[in-house]
């Protein structure tokens, strides 16, 4: 991933816990995101942030559903 590119991240509650959800930026509109289920907002936060990690990308952290 370029140095300059970065992850779009976000959080939503669910009934059954939390969905965290990131997408490269400059694919945000062509591709659906990577999601995954947690228990808690905070292990939400972690798997987005570890995954940034692996590419090398900073995230931007969005309200949710992908939109500001």
């Amino acid at each position: 991933m370029p140095s300059d590119e970065r992850l779009l991240g976000w959080i939503e509650p669910r009934e059954d816990g939390y969905l965290a959800a990131f997408v490269a930026k400059p694919e945000a509109e062509r591709r659906a995101p990577a999601t995954r289920q947690f228990r808690s907002p905070d292990e939400a936060r972690q798997w987005v942030m570890t995954e940034a990690h692996a590419v090398g990308a900073p995230v931007e952290w969005l309200a949710s559903a992908g939109r500001a």
